[in-house]
């Protein structure tokens, strides 16, 4: 009988490699040498596995994302309306993502994808999976509101949460999430009162 394969295990300890390199040095840190020594592996070893260090970089985003996508999915598994709203909202000004290892990795990730088309398109489609997710809720939750205005708070509430974490991250205190949600929450009263022809007072 053969052994099972080394592959996943080598480059689950490659990649944790990646990632404490980014937290301790900043993205500009990860290279082969550097990744090969924290992991305790060959340097060889990390070509063998990923390639280019464009591909090592891409399995890093990708692990970074999943990790955020499963946190999102796992949130709002099958709640629709205005329980899919409270539940976003808990999730996103909940503290939920001011996980500091997480927050550190995705601002590098963001900053290098100024540089790298492959890292920027891999958080683009983070963000708009987000911005569907939410702009579908709110077509759920306020059928009468404007497709425009529900698509501009939906756009709204993914910059109040990133900003928010990204804060969160540099030292701002834990209650700034209950002021973000609280602007969060005016948004959806504009649409609310949009829906139900009123104005907010």
């Amino acid at each position: 009988m053969s052994r099972p394969s080394l592959a996943p295990v080598r480059r689950a300890q490659i990649l944790d490699a990646v990632e404490l390199c980014i937290l301790e040095h900043g993205i500009e840190s990860v290279s082969f040498s550097r990744v090969a020594r924290v992991a305790g592996v060959r340097t060889s070893m990390v070509p063998h596995y990923f390639g280019t260090k464009g591909a090592l970089m891409g399995a890093m985003v990708d692990r970074v994302l999943d990790r955020v996508q499963e946190l999102l999915d796992a949130a709002v598994d099958g709640a629709k309306g205005r329980v899919l709203i409270e539940r976003l909202l808990g999730l996103l000004f909940g503290g939920a993502f001011v996980v500091p290892d997480l927050i550190l990795v995705i601002d590098q990730l963001r900053a290098s994808a100024y540089f790298n088309e492959t890292t920027r398109e891999r958080l683009v489609g983070m963000y708009r999976h987000f911005e569907q997710l939410a702009e579908g809720a709110l077509a759920d939750a306020y059928p009468l509101a404007a497709p425009d205005r529900r698509r501009a708070v939906a756009y709204s509430l993914l910059c109040l949460s990133d900003a928010n974490n990204s804060f969160r991250g540099v030292g701002f205190p834990a209650d700034y999430d209950e002021r973000a949600r609280v602007a969060a929450e005016v948004l959806l009263r504009g649409l609310e009162d949009e829906a139900n022809g009123t104005t907010s007072s």
